[in-house]
């Protein structure tokens, strides 16, 4: 019999002791209160920011939890018990961020010139260094690339030299630029291409030095792309010439003449040569020279009559 009194007793106490314990928690319990990662019994709880409300059923009664967001996620703000959205995980780290600690309620974003390339990534190491930047461990925070210099992929330790024949304007490049026509660039990591100086040309792209205009040829202005015969009249007796050097008076030449000895005789009546020689249509010129006025070359008498 004392026994029995004795379980009723304890049976009574703890029906007390639930009941006090339930009415202090309605009653203190705000809006604003966080459990500390628990059990929520009051309905007016919330889970604080980094967590999210996690409810099942036990004991055919629903349990609710605030459970910490694991790395690669988060959320903000406060979250009620009787939230519509419980049971929703937290959100995934998006592209361009990263959640490396538990129970966040932000993401971070990478550091400058690095980027992470998914969602959900759980350390800064995951966060490449994009295209046009680079970094000795390759991931961010990054360093731009330098003009005459590029980088093409993600994650890269260093930046690249442009090749001779290309160049790279400006920073941030992910590739480089070929020289154009009429243009060259001699060394690698340059940052411009140069015009051919007057003398020179280029035809093709990607040059890395101009070709010189041939004898009897000439290019008179920078930047060309192609040599030009010399005209009639006219010789060029060396390489890279910027112009054509016109023949004595009283001779000629074909076009892309390439010496002086290709100026020939076109008016023998009133001309005569410096050398003593004849001066018969299509005889070298050298220094040819004209007869007064009203007189002829007589090659007879080697003399003007």
């Amino acid at each position: 019999m004392l026994q029995k009194v004795r379980s009723a007793l304890v049976k009574m106490t703890f029906v007390f002791a639930f009941f006090i314990a339930s009415f202090f928690v309605s009653h203190s319990a705000h809006a604003t209160d966080y459990p500390v990662l628990g059990y929520l019994a009051a309905t007016d709880l919330q889970c604080p920011p980094g967590t999210w409300v996690h409810t099942w059923l036990q004991s055919g009664h629903n349990v609710y939890q605030c459970t910490e967001c694991t790395k690669g996620h988060w959320k903000a703000g406060t979250q009620p018990r009787d939230d519509a959205s419980r049971n929703q995980t937290c959100a995934q780290a998006g592209k361009g961020y990263y959640v490396d600690t538990v129970g966040a309620s932000e993401q971070t974003p990478c550091p400058d010139g690095s980027a992470a390339l998914a969602k959900g990534q759980t350390s800064v190491t995951k966060c490449l260094c994009k295209k046009g930047y680079f970094s000795a461990a390759g991931y961010g925070p990054c360093t731009i690339a330098s003009s005459g210099n590029y980088v093409s992929g993600t994650g890269q330790k260093a930046q690249t030299p442009c090749p001779a024949g290309t160049y790279a304007s400006g920073e941030g490049n992910q590739s480089c630029t070929s020289a154009t026509a009429g243009n060259f660039v001699a060394e690698s990591g340059s940052a411009a291409q140069t015009p051919c100086p007057a003398g020179t040309y280029s035809k093709s792209v990607k040059s890395t030095a101009c070709t010189p205009a041939d004898a009897g040829y000439y290019v008179s202005s920078p930047g060309a792309t192609v040599q030009i015969k010399c005209p009639a009249g006219t010789y060029a007796a060396g390489t890279k010439t910027a112009s054509c050097t016109s023949c004595s008076p009283g001779t000629s030449t074909v076009t892309g003449s390439a010496s002086q000895e290709s100026c020939l005789y076109n008016s023998p009546a009133d001309y005569y040569s410096s050398w003593g020689g004849k001066a018969a249509p299509g005889t070298k010129g050298g220094n040819p020279q004209k007869c007064k006025s009203g007189k002829n070359w007589k090659t007879s008498q080697q003399a003007c009559k």
